[in-house]
C-alpha cells in the first residue's frame, strides 16, 4: 500500500471477496465459521492498522477519507434536485463499469454465455459467483447513488476497476457454458477471437495497440487517452526495471500535466 492508505474499496479485494464468502457462510446458516471468517478477513487490516500508528501516520487520511464521505452523505443527502442527476446515470455508468472493467471482451463473452445458458436452461452461475456479483452490485450502489458529496469521487465511469473482480464469476460461467457448446463451430470462434483480442490488450504496450490504450484508459480514466501511446513514444518499450540510459526527456514538459483533476475525479467544495 502507498503511504497513508489502509485496505478500502480501492485498493483490497476483501470487501468482494470477503462479503462474497460471509454470504456464502451465512446463507447456510454457519454462523459460527461466518463469524471466524470475519475476524480472520480483519486481522490483517488491524495489523497494517497498527503499523501505521506506529509510525505516526494518521487512520483517517486523503487516501481513506472518501469512504467517510460516502457513509456520511447518505445521512445528510442535501436538496433532492442535486442527487437526481446521479440517480439518473446510474444504468449508464453501471453500463460503462461493467464493460470497461474487465476490458469489454470478456463482460461480452459472458453475456453471450448467460444466454446460451438461458436457452439450453442450464445452471450458469452457482452460489460463490452469485455472491461475487451481489458483493460487486452492492458495492457499486454504494459508491454511485451516494448523494452529492465533496472531494475524490468514487462514482461514475472514469473508475470502472474497482468492480475488475467480477471477471471470477465471468470466467467461471463462460467454463460453464463451453462445456456444453465446446463442440459448436461458432462457439470456438467467440472464445478464440476473445483469446486473440484480450491477448493484443495484454500486450498492448508492446505492440503498440490504439485499442489497448483505450481501455486501459476506460479501465481506470485518470489521464487523457493517448497517455499510454505518449508515454511509450517517450520512454520507449522497455520491459518492466529496464530504464532508458539517457536524459533526453528531463526537461520536456509532459503534455498531459494540464490534464488535472477533472470534475468527475474530484469536486471541489464551493468557495
Amino acid at each position: 500500500y502507498k503511504t497513508g492508505t489502509l485496505p478500502s474499496l480501492k485498493t483490497d479485494l476483501m470487501p468482494i471477496f470477503g462479503a462474497a464468502a460471509v454470504m456464502l457462510l451465512a446463507a447456510r446458516r454457519r454462523w459460527l465459521p461466518a463469524a471466524i471468517a470475519v475476524v480472520a478477513m480483519l486481522i490483517p487490516t488491524l495489523l497494517v492498522a497498527m503499523l501505521f500508528m506506529a509510525i505516526a501516520v494518521p487512520l483517517v487520511n486523503g487516501n481513506t477519507v472518501t469512504y467517510l464521505t460516502i457513509a456520511f452523505s447518505y445521512l445528510h443527502p442535501g436538496p433532492i434536485g442535486d442527487w437526481l442527476p446521479y440517480l439518473k446515470s446510474l444504468p449508464a455508468v453501471f453500463l460503462s463499469n461493467f464493460l470497461f472493467s474487465n476490458m469489454v471482451v470478456l463482460p461480452l463473452l459472458f453475456c453471450v454465455a448467460m444466454a446460451v445458458a438461458l436457452r439450453l436452461r442450464l445452471k450458469a452461475l452457482h452460489a460463490p459467483e452469485v455472491a461475487v456479483l451481489i458483493a460487486c452490485g452492492a458495492i457499486f450502489l454504494f459508491s454511485n447513488a451516494a448523494p452529492p458529496y465533496y472531494g475524490w469521487q468514487l462514482r461514475g465511469a472514469w473508475i470502472a476497476r474497482l468492480y475488475q473482480p467480477a471477471f471470477t464469476a465471468f470466467l467461471m460461467a463462460i467454463a460453464r457454458v463451453a462445456q456444453r457448446v465446446a463442440v459448436k463451430g461458432w462457439w470456438r470462434m467467440a472464445v478464440a477471437f476473445s483469446l486473440v483480442v484480450n491477448a493484443s490488450v495484454a500486450f498492448g504496450p508492446v505492440l503498440m495497440n490504439p485499442l489497448a490504450a483505450l481501455l486501459y484508459q476506460r479501465f481506470y480514466i485518470h489521464s487523457p487517452a493517448d497517455s499510454l501511446l505518449i508515454n511509450l513514444r517517450r520512454f520507449g518499450r522497455r520491459p518492466l526495471g529496464v530504464c532508458s540510459a539517457d536524459h533526453d526527456w528531463d526537461h520536456v514538459p509532459n503534455p498531459n500535466t494540464p490534464w488535472n483533476r477533472p470534475s468527475f475525479m474530484y469536486r471541489y467544495p464551493p468557495r
